[in-house]
């Protein structure tokens, strides 16, 4: 099994997309990850699981959906990628800590972690 990061957008911030954590790591678990922890109220969970990022975020989505009743956008990232991802983060800030706009030639302006900026 493999370390993962999940990062669910948008949840408990104000009162629309309550999640409470306790029922987010409960879902979870009955679906098949392993280890799963929550940090305090972020919608950031990290946990074991078998299967690749990419399916283990559409398994998050369905637990949120299905068992919960909130529909939101959900990254996995294996733990070893977010090292990375901080190792280069943060080789870069030391030389310039923003990060640039996107030219007029992009059609996205994207994020490391996954994601459109522009949202």
């Amino acid at each position: 099994m493999k370390s993962y990061i999940g990062l669910i957008r948008g949840i408990n911030l104000g009162r629309a997309k309550r999640v409470a954590m306790a029922d987010l790591r409960a879902g979870l678990t009955k679906r098949g990850l392993r280890d799963v922890a929550t940090l305090l109220n972020s919608g950031n969970v990290l946990f074991r699981h078998s299967e690749g990022a990419a399916k283990t975020a559409a398994l998050i989505s369905h637990v949120l959906d299905s068992n919960l009743g909130v529909k939101a956008e959900v990254v996995v990232r294996s733990v070893d990628q977010f090292r990375q991802i901080i190792y280069w983060r943060r080789i870069r800030w030391s030389v310039s800590p923003r990060i640039p706009p996107a030219s007029s030639s992009q059609s996205t302006a994207t994020h490391p972690i996954g994601g459109d900026l522009r949202r």
